[in-house]
């Protein structure tokens, strides 16, 4: 979802991070607190309406909804570098090496750090980075998940893993689980050679791709970059249901090679002015027109350059 862009102004992840958190702030707009209790809505809805959100939000989120401790662990996953530094102090065995970091504590800085209070600092400092500093926008969003109040409390009850599985999706994009919904009806693409040529290609692509390029893919493809936490794909809305059809792209291009696949050499095809289309997907119906291409790779480029730019709307450059 676009909301949980960095590039929105709403979240934010750090240096070398994995995970997004609200942007910190000491004081919120209420405009902007706002804006952070309807995210919270949107994400109580998606999980009603079960609605896989960006794996990427942090698990120190999903802590505090259930009032749980946040742990280093939690800070290592949205802060690795803050992380690390936490880490080191907590190795030093001299009261002298503590006192020349010249440390005190966040929410109290006539408050020296000392040997014997050393583990309160570190926990004090990894509440502070995961949550303290934007409470105010993760209390909005906690006040905007309660608008549906059985289902929240039912979120709350569960493992913390589990809770973040619920709303996130599955932990990991399966190349397997994406392409067991592939679904091409016989001579969609004109024979069943061609049906099977393409079919093959995509699924080399969803084994080739990382899980960002899978999520992109989803997202494109669906309009939601991930898989239940089962590990499926549920829409009853598409033909056949829970399926991603696999479509022709219809260019009189694409039409042309279907009626002279044996007759012109893919050089040819390139002469007489082949298909140049992108893949274009209707994320309602779970549909992907799929341009002709004589090889995986520039398939695959054609993907990429859609991912970017055109949002599953358009399918020409």
């Amino acid at each position: 979802m676009a909301i949980f862009d960095p590039n929105t102004g709403l979240f934010e992840g750090k240096e070398g991070a994995s995970t997004l958190l609200p942007v910190a702030s000491t004081k919120y707009s209420k405009s902007k607190l706002t804006e952070y209790e309807a995210i919270g809505r949107v994400m109580i809805k998606a999980v009603l309406d079960r609605v896989p959100l960006p794996r990427g939000i942090s698990v120190s989120l999903f802590a505090y909804l259930r009032n749980d401790n946040i742990t280093l662990q939690h800070l290592a996953e949205f802060d690795p570098v803050m992380r690390s530094s936490l880490e080191a102090i907590k190795a030093i065995d001299t009261q002298d090496h503590l006192e020349a970091l010249c440390l005190s504590f966040p929410e109290d800085d006539m408050l020296e750090v000392t040997l014997e209070n050393r583990d309160e600092f570190v926990q004090a400092m990894t509440d502070h980075h995961t949550i303290g500093c934007r409470s105010g926008a993760i209390k909005a969003m906690v006040k905007g998940l309660s608008s549906i109040a059985p289902l929240c409390t039912a979120l709350q009850q569960l493992p913390l893993t589990c809770m973040h599985d619920v709303v996130c999706g599955a932990s990991e994009i399966s190349a397997e689980a994406v392409t067991s919904h592939f679904h091409i009806q016989p001579g969609e693409f004109g024979d069943d050679g061609l049906d099977f040529q393409v079919h093959e290609q995509l699924r080399a692509l969803m084994f080739r791709w990382d899980q960002q390029q899978r999520q992109q893919f989803l997202a494109f493809t669906t309009g939601v970059g991930n898989l239940q936490p089962d590990g499926t794909m549920r829409n009853h809305d598409a033909t056949p249901p829970h399926k991603i059809r696999l479509q022709s792209c219809g260019c009189p291009a694409c039409k042309q090679k279907v009626v002279r696949k044996n007759k012109c050499s893919s050089s040819a095809s390139q002469q007489e002015g082949g298909c140049q289309n992108l893949p274009v997907a209707s994320t309602c119906f779970w549909t992907l027109r799929i341009p002709s291409c004589e090889t995986t790779l520039e398939l695959e480029r054609r993907f990429l350059v859609a991912f970017e730019w055109a949002n599953g709307s358009f399918g020409e450059l």
